[in-house]
Formats: C-alpha cells, sequence, structure tokens
C-alpha cells in the first residue's frame, strides 16, 4: 500500500514518483486497486520499503533531486 496523496493520474494511467538511493526522484507506472483510509493498494510497480512522494510531485520531473521534509523547522533545536 501507499498513501493515495502519493499516487497521481496522467495520460498513460497512474503513477508516482519514487525516491531512489541518490535522493532523484524516478516516475514509476503502478497498478492500483482499491483506497481505504487514505492508503491505495498498489498491484504492481512498487516494491515493499521504497519511498514515494507525497507533496509537490507537480513541481517534479523524472530525475530531480528531492528533499525529505521534516516536522522540526530549519535553525532550531528540539525543545529540552
Amino acid at each position: 500500500v501507499a498513501p493515495a496523496a502519493a499516487i497521481l493520474n496522467g495520460q498513460q494511467g497512474p503513477y508516482t514518483y519514487v525516491v531512489n538511493a541518490d535522493m532523484k526522484a524516478e516516475m514509476r507506472k503502478v497498478v492500483t486497486g482499491q483506497t481505504v483510509d487514505g492508503f491505495t493498494v498498489v498491484q504492481e510497480g512498487l516494491k515493499p520499503d521504497e519511498k514515494v512522494v507525497t507533496e509537490g510531485q507537480l513541481r517534479l520531473t523524472d530525475g530531480a533531486t528531492v528533499t525529505i521534509a521534516t516536522d522540526e523547522p530549519k535553525g532550531e533545536s528540539p525543545a529540552a
């Protein structure tokens, strides 16, 4: 399964962006099943534990560098 926000629909059908080991986006066609509670069953096209992009896909192209967002604001350390 993958977050439903990661699955996009294009002219060629459903696809997602996978983040590879070099932190580059790789567009990948997928075959999907049901969506339940914000998660979509991916029947083909993804391997377990692959990271998918869930935000900012409209600005991505195949091979673009990806930054993984964190909840911690930049320049601030966690409260003690």
